[in-house]
């Protein structure tokens, strides 16, 4: 506890935000996993140096850098996960989004194909007790699973928020992002960053296009933004620094970094800050089945 929050606590004590905090605290402990594949929403910012090593399951010299986020943000992921669920259930119920559908009693998949929202009920018990005649009332009967895509040429891996069916002919990759009314009130077009996600997204799947929702945590407004995101010269560059750290892993022979200096700013967050400026030497992560 810092000295600001131990003064608030003195001045003011907690009855149940300090319970929250503690959960939300615990919650965002997470250690090193091994790593054998590149995720699509990190791999467009990542130093090619640092997929490297992570490729090689390089332990982190410097893990007081890894992300880990405090009470606060894990408040404001969680309700952003949260819309993403909610919004996924509006354009389920719409009819216009395909994916993967869990029972929310029995937690069953309705299918293994991907699928619109199926207008049955699941045939678990639960189900059955509390909506005997199988229609849609009350609670929502599924929950949307974002399906799994991925490319093993490049070792990519991910899940995009959803696919968004309009005809047989026409079907979107969903990104789904949450900010602020600030932030939101200036957004003319969709983020750079998010284009070249989605852009690997659309490569993996084949689909063309991408629709860009974006929700104002603050005043619940909603802006859209449909990008082409086919294969594009920011997709091509992220693909082609993907190839070049594998063809780096097979040979075993770091690619250029990023940065010059360890005091250069983003050297500072890095995990392997201190491996990657030879201040101490490589650490194999051992295998102990986390392997993502």
């Amino acid at each position: 506890m810092s000295l600001k929050d131990l003064v608030k606590e003195i001045r003011n004590p907690s009855i149940v935000v300090s319970d929250i905090d503690k959960v939300l605290r615990d919650g965002s402990k997470r250690g090193q996993y091994l790593m054998s594949y590149f995720r699509p929403s990190s791999v467009p910012h990542q130093c090619p140096k640092e997929m490297w090593y992570l490729m090689r399951n390089v332990l982190y010299s410097n893990p007081e850098n890894e992300f880990a986020p405090d009470p606060q943000l894990s408040r404001i992921f969680d309700l952003g996960s949260s819309v993403h669920e909610t919004i996924q259930n509006w354009l389920g119920v719409a009819g216009v989004l395909k994916g993967l559908w869990r029972c929310r009693f029995c937690r069953k998949l309705h299918s293994d194909e991907w699928s619109l929202l199926p207008d049955e009920w699941c045939e678990c018990m639960v189900a059955k007790e509390l909506f005997p005649e199988g229609k849609r009332k009350g609670k929502f009967p599924w929950k949307y699973v974002e399906v799994t895509v991925e490319d093993k040429e490049h070792k990519l891996k991910g899940h995009p928020d959803g696919i968004i069916v309009k005809s047989e002919k026409r079907e979107y990759v969903l990104e789904i992002k949450t900010m602020n009314t600030f932030k939101f009130q200036k957004l003319r077009e969709a983020e750079p960053g998010h284009v070249m996600q989605a852009g690997l997204y659309s490569y993996m799947l084949g689909i063309d296009n991408t629709v860009f929702l974006y929700y104002d945590k603050n005043s619940q407004n909603l802006k859209e933004f449909l990008v082409d995101t086919s294969i594009s010269k920011h997709v091509l560059g992220t693909l082609s620094k993907i190839e070049t750290v594998n063809e780096a892993v097979e040979k075993n022979i770091a690619p250029k970094g990023v940065c010059k200096a360890i005091f250069d700013a983003r050297a500072v967050e890095c995990t392997f800050k201190d491996v990657c400026f030879e201040k101490v030497s490589e650490k194999m992560f051992p295998d102990k089945g986390g392997t993502k």
